[in-house]
């Protein structure tokens, strides 16, 4: 349901420009139009929208004890993310009360650091140095200093990430279930997996921060900005407004496997979802709203005419053809006409002209 929220009077001159500030309500979801009323030869431009979204803040927390050195490699890497809100608690704060606000939904993304609840909370979670209670998972021991053989390139977690040269002094021999992702593997078996299901996501590191040298390599920090961008509480910080032709993000998402964009003129298309990987909506030749339902999830996109150069129809005084400029010149064109089929047309009429002189020659002889 549209509603109007601010009418103002400007004078815009040709090719110009101005800037107005408005004076609006409180506003929390949903696309905000502004509209020029005045007709003129190219109304497509007259309409701009921006899509309206929450703060896109990962609430997130981390289950450690305080004197724990992975907890502090992870604020520490944590910290520099503005997406990030970090909250801190101990295992013993957790079981004494914690848990209701976990439980509750109030953390987008939980990380635990050798320590497990008995009921997983809701959210994407990361366990390091711990086995969660998760059918199918278990540990058979330990291995000491376990090289680092293979990654799984592909997920999205381990995108820029060459973690071949992090040494780790032990860790975990961890059995994953049949459907779960090894992300980092040795010759013993998965270091790093994905046991997402049901909708949430779920990591498990089967190791120590604090009992390797991974802190020290950028390859940390990227897979702490990679796992943000992953959890679904980040969907909301895409742009607000993209330009015409730009593709849109459908990010993944456990468990669906086909989204539903709405176009300007509402008809929709369906697009085929990657659980690994985002996938783009390339169809945005149209400027207004965009929606994609994805699961129970839908996000709104707004796309507009954002080249000042698409939206002036007035001839150009010069155009720049891989950097050479060429002038508008008033005046009669001169350009070069191809003579060659007239000379061809005049051959073959001097050639029927011939055969039928010798044909008429040949009936009178």
């Amino acid at each position: 349901e549209e509603s109007l929220l601010a009418v103002e009077e400007l004078n815009l001159p040709a090719e110009g420009g101005q800037e107005l500030i408005f004076q609006l309500p409180p506003l929390e979801t949903g696309i905000l139009r502004a509209e020029l009323d005045a007709p003129d030869s190219l109304a497509l431009d007259n309409q701009a929208w921006l899509a309206l979204r929450p703060a896109a803040y990962l609430n997130t927390l981390l289950v450690a004890e305080q004197d724990a050195l992975s907890g502090y490699f992870i604020r520490r890497a944590l910290a520099l993310d503005s997406r990030v809100s970090l909250s801190s608690m101990t295992p013993a704060d957790y079981g004494a009360g914690g848990a209701s606000s976990a439980e509750e939904g109030e953390f987008d993304l939980i990380l635990f650091i050798g320590w497990s609840p008995a009921e997983l909370p809701p959210g994407t979670l990361v366990f390091f140095n711990i086995v969660p209670d998760i059918d199918g998972l278990s540990s058979s021991g330990t291995i000491k200093n376990p090289p680092i053989l293979a990654t799984l390139k592909d997920h999205p977690l381990m995108r820029f990430l060459n973690p071949g040269n992090v040494r780790i002094g032990e860790a975990l021999s961890l059995e994953l279930p049949d459907w779960a992702l090894s992300l980092i593997s040795t010759s013993g078996g998965p270091l790093l997996a994905d046991l997402s299901r049901g909708g949430q996501k779920i990591v498990v590191a089967g190791f120590d921060l604090a009992d390797t040298n991974w802190p020290l390599h950028l390859s940390f920090p990227l897979f702490l900005q990679n796992l943000v961008a992953w959890a679904p509480g980040t969907r909301f910080s895409e742009e607000t407004s993209i330009a015409t032709g730009s593709p849109l993000k459908i990010p993944p998402m456990p468990e669906v496997a086909v989204a539903t964009v709405t176009k300007p003129d509402g008809s929709t298309t369906t697009v085929e979802v990657d659980p690994l990987r985002t996938v783009f909506f390339g169809g945005t030749e149209k400027a207004g709203p965009y929606r994609i339902d994805e699961g129970p999830t839908s996000i709104l996109h707004a796309v507009n005419l954002l080249n000042k150069q698409e939206s002036s129809i007035a001839p150009a005084e010069s155009l720049d053809f891989g950097g050479t400029q060429i002038e508008a010149v008033e005046g009669p064109i001169r350009f070069n006409r191809e003579l060659w089929p007239w000379f061809l047309v005049a051959g073959l009429a001097v050639l029927l002209i011939e055969w039928w002189v010798y044909s008429l020659r040949a009936e009178l002889g």
